[in-house]
Order: C-alpha cells, then sequence, then structure tokens
C-alpha cells in the first residue's frame, strides 16, 4: 500500500477526533517494546507528545526510528490538564458491531460512541474516541472480557486483557517493524463484523499490507 494511502487509513485517525473533542491540552502515551512470546514481564519505553505534535511526519519520524526488533504502540493512559485520564481501547478477534457497543453501557453517558476498528494481520483493534477515568477503564476492560463465553471462547483476546489490567493501562500497535506481525494496523468499516447471512459467521477480511 502507498504510504499516503496508508496514513488515511492508519489509527492516527483517533487523533484527530480526540484533538476535536479534548483540545490542545493532551497529551498522548507511546511506548516502544519488543514482543516477546508468553511473557508475563511487558516491558516498554514509555514517553509522551502533546497531541498538537502528533502528525504523519511525526509518525513517520517515529517509525523511521524504531530499532529492527521493536514496535510502536499507543497507550490508553493520557493526560489531560495534569489529570490521568484512559481511551478505552481493546484487541479482538471476532464479535458483532451491537457487542462491540454495548461493551460501553458500563459507561452510560459514552454508551452510544461508535468506535474506530483496525485490522492487525491477525485481530481487530477498537479505539473508543473519549476518555475516561481508571475506575470506568477497568470496567471497560471486565465488560469486554464478558464477551467470551462457553460457546464463543475467542471473541476477545483474553491473555491480553490480563497483562493491560496488571500493568494498569491498554496498549495497541501502531507500526509493522517485526516478522511477528503480519500487517501494518489498518482502518475497516465496523460493517466488516456483521455476520453472512449464509453462515452466521463473522466475513474473512482481506487487508492489503503496507
Amino acid at each position: 500500500m502507498r504510504r499516503a494511502d496508508h496514513l488515511k487509513r492508519h489509527p492516527i485517525l483517533l487523533v484527530n477526533k480526540l484533538l476535536r473533542e479534548y483540545g490542545t491540552d493532551l497529551e498522548l502515551s507511546f511506548s516502544r517494546y519488543k514482543y516477546r512470546r508468553r511473557v508475563r514481564e511487558d516491558k516498554r519505553r514509555t514517553f509522551r507528545v502533546p497531541i498538537s505534535d502528533i502528525g504523519p511526519d511525526w509518525l513517520l519520524r517515529q517509525l523511521g526510528a524504531l530499532a529492527p526488533d521493536e514496535e510502536l504502540a499507543l497507550e490508553s493512559r493520557v493526560r489531560l490538564g495534569g489529570r490521568l485520564r484512559h481511551i478505552p481501547m481493546i484487541d479482538f478477534y471476532g464479535m458483532r458491531p451491537q457487542q462491540l457497543t454495548a461493551i460501553v453501557e458500563v459507561l452510560p453517558k459514552f454508551a452510544h460512541v461508535e468506535p474506530l476498528v483496525y485490522f492487525s494481520g491477525r485481530s481487530f483493534h477498537a479505539y473508543f474516541p473519549i476518555l475516561v477515568g481508571y475506575s470506568e477503564w477497568v470496567k471497560f476492560m471486565g465488560s469486554a472480557l464478558l464477551c467470551n463465553t462457553p460457546s464463543r471462547p475467542s471473541v476477545v483476546d483474553q491473555r491480553w486483557i490480563g497483562h493491560r489490567l496488571i500493568g494498569g493501562y491498554a496498549a495497541l500497535r501502531w507500526s509493522w517493524n517485526t516478522p511477528r506481525y503480519k500487517s501494518m494496523p489498518t482502518r475497516v468499516p465496523i460493517t466488516v463484523l456483521e455476520p453472512t447471512p449464509t453462515t452466521g459467521t463473522r466475513r474473512s477480511v482481506r487487508v492489503a499490507a503496507a
């Protein structure tokens, strides 16, 4: 995928929505990390950036500065007016749009906020363009985990939720820099999560790699 085309479908689109809603007195948190399979310890180098500094050129510089074994992630924790807040975000395998929206029913004033959905190559990432407090964030993560049931055990990545609850914040990848991953996260319409009329299962999604 051409660079200009990719930036139009990258999670950086979330930044514009947050900027319009909360203004320039907002700092986002990012981290550079090295993936290690089935390791409990989560080593990251976290750094904060004023939202007004984040744009396509900034992103390209960050991607170009990654070491060969590093990836870049956006963290859920932000600072607004000196207060710590969280962006609700989730890593999942295949829930319907109605389920995804229902997750925020634990946060009534945000129940009708539609998420931005991205296909990461193996799973989906969703970001809700709102800010919540820590206790609300914990409720959001717990609500997402309840989507896994005996009949559908692999709707949400429960190991990801476990790691993130232990860490006290969520994080989702913004890069594609190592062989571990299949593609750059690329925005898809929420309708791709709808079941097909014939099978009742989630449609397969094919997204060109960046």
